[in-house]
């Protein structure tokens, strides 16, 4: 968390386009799009442009510093980021008890599954970029259609109530 910096983000009209400088996939560097979300209060463009609106207005803002920081400055850790999403598990649609930040590798998807099917389980392992099938997760897809999987994702949870 402490490397992802305002630098790493370049802003879309459609979102962001990350620079993760060391994946898990082991590559020097890895690009992770970040689409807009059809309910604005759970957009995670929406809340990465108000965060940074934030830190210009509280004149704490520099594009070389951490993207996440507490309002004392210092960095978010993994400590803290757990507890708020064990915090977000507990409130979940998806029935799961204990959530931590390795929940999204395979866990989200996992949990997904066991509701109404609504992508195929080598859209999940692409999505969430981790190996059971190694090499799913070196495949190139275009950007349209990670974009196009992601809205039918978010779809599938306002129209089943999930958030």
């Amino acid at each position: 968390m402490s490397d992802l910096t305002w630098n790493n983000l370049k802003e879309r009209p459609d979102g962001f386009t990350v620079t993760v400088k060391s994946p898990k996939s082991g590559r020097k560097i890895e690009l992770v799009e970040v689409f807009k979300f059809p309910k604005k209060k759970l957009c995670p463009v929406r809340l990465l442009r108000k965060l940074r609106s934030l830190q210009k207005k509280e004149g704490v803002f520099n594009p070389s510093l951490p993207v996440f920081r507490l309002g004392s400055g210092s960095c978010l850790t993994q400590r803290s980021l757990n507890k708020f999403i064990g915090r977000l598990g507990r409130k979940s649609a998806f029935g799961r008890k204990k959530w931590t930040g390795k929940s999204f590798l395979g866990g989200l998807p996992s949990d997904m599954e066991r509701g109404p099917p609504i992508l195929e389980k080598k859209d999940y392992q692409k999505l969430g970029r981790w190996s059971s099938n190694a090499f799913e997760c070196y495949l190139k897809e275009n950007r349209a259609e990670r974009k196009w999987e992601m809205e039918k994702i978010h779809r599938h949870l306002i129209d089943h109530n999930f958030i």
